[in-house]
């Protein structure tokens, strides 16, 4: 018996299940994904987290134990089984190509099947897992200052490669544009690497509601409605400057394209095939960059444009919190860490801050 994922429309929405080959309903991981749909996870995190689960459960089954026999293993047997679970999914044995997996995926699919171990103890289905039980660990500060700290007690996560930061060129990013085939392409691409904005939060644009045409801005929004799983992060609102040549390009792409648009409220649609018209999705952005790499020999991802926005902000005497609330980070930490700061940069921009704002406390009163 196989588990898999199944995805049903519902007020325009997927919605996703796991079912097995004999048609049986896994009752209790759709429960779950059903919950995770009610308290508003992202369509996205939906999706993996059913993936993860239905891996999980074809690896009990080869395992043969269940869920109920899982949590009455001991500590050490409990850790075992996770981490065998990870090497599994590593060598590729949850899929049919036996491809290797990275290790950052590997850790996020356990953690998807641990929030559902959670979420089963919390429905009193099932105790809870030993090796998630939260230890209490006190310590003493240089200062000799209590603290305590919670601490998960599972430490089997694989180490993860460190990102790929590698960073696009303003060039390198013209010739990606010059290489498309169509304005759609170009926009988006020009689009990404002059606001910073997600490819969910680009793809979820509506062009009658979100475009200030006289303020050149577009505004993200938090949508739950979008059928091609587009949605903004952490459930923001907030709006991006174009400059005014690419504003003048959407204006021209809007204008040259209202026949195709008039049947859809969003920016980016598909040009071509059965499903023309239809709200682009990532999937199919991902496809064009992957056409344009063999075009151009050029390596990209959203994630670069993101990247390149936030460095050539910093570059221009941005403040990180401006750099952050453009990328719609909650913490300036996640900031820091995307623009790929280290140790020795901040010491000087640090020592560059004191040279301009030299004893701001009057300190020297006291020496």
């Amino acid at each position: 018996m196989k588990y898999r994922v199944v995805s049903v429309l519902k007020d325009n929405r997927p919605r996703f299940l796991i079912i097995s080959d004999v048609e049986e309903m896994a009752i209790l991981p759709s429960k779950y994904l059903k919950h995770l749909d009610q308290i508003n996870a992202s369509p996205n995190t939906v999706k993996s987290t059913a993936f993860a689960l239905s891996y999980y459960y074809n690896f009990l089954q080869e395992q043969t134990i269940g869920l109920d026999e899982v949590t009455l293993l001991s500590y050490s047997e409990q850790n075992k089984h996770f981490i065998d679970f990870l090497y599994w999914v590593k060598d590729g044995k949850h899929t049919e190509h036996n491809t290797q997996t990275s290790n950052k995926t590997c850790n996020m699919y356990l953690g998807a099947v641990f929030r559902y171990y959670q979420f089963l103890a919390l429905e009193d289905v099932l105790p809870m897992l030993k090796v998630l039980r939260v230890k209490k660990v006190s310590y003493f500060d240089s200062m000799g200052v209590n603290h305590q700290n919670a601490v998960n007690s599972f430490k089997g996560f694989l180490r993860e490669e460190e990102p790929n930061l590698e960073e696009i060129t303003s060039e390198e990013i013209q010739a990606l544009i010059n290489a498309c085939t169509n304005d759609r392409d170009r926009l988006l691409i020009a689009m990404m690497a002059e606001t910073g904005l997600r490819l969910g939060e680009i793809l979820g644009i509506h062009y009658t509601e979100d475009i200030d045409f006289e303020r050149r801005t577009v505004r993200v929004r938090y949508r739950e409605t979008n059928t091609n799983l587009a949605r903004a992060k952490n459930a923001e609102y907030r709006i991006a400057l174009l400059s005014n040549t690419t504003f003048e390009f959407l204006v021209k792409y809007i204008s040259e394209n209202r026949k195709s648009l008039m049947d859809s409220e969003y920016l980016f649609t598909k040009l071509t095939g059965k499903n023309k018209g239809e709200p682009l999705d990532a999937d199919s952005v991902y496809s064009m960059l992957k056409r344009l790499s063999k075009k151009t020999d050029i390596n990209s991802h959203p994630h670069q444009l993101r990247h390149y926005f936030a460095e050539e902000r910093r570059k221009e005497g941005w403040d990180l919190n401006d750099i952050r609330f453009a990328l719609g980070h909650k913490k300036v930490e996640t900031t820091i860490k995307y623009l790929g700061e280290n140790n020795e940069r901040l010491i000087e921009a640090t020592d560059q801050y004191y040279s301009n704002n030299e004893d701001l406390y009057q300190i020297a009163d006291f020496l």
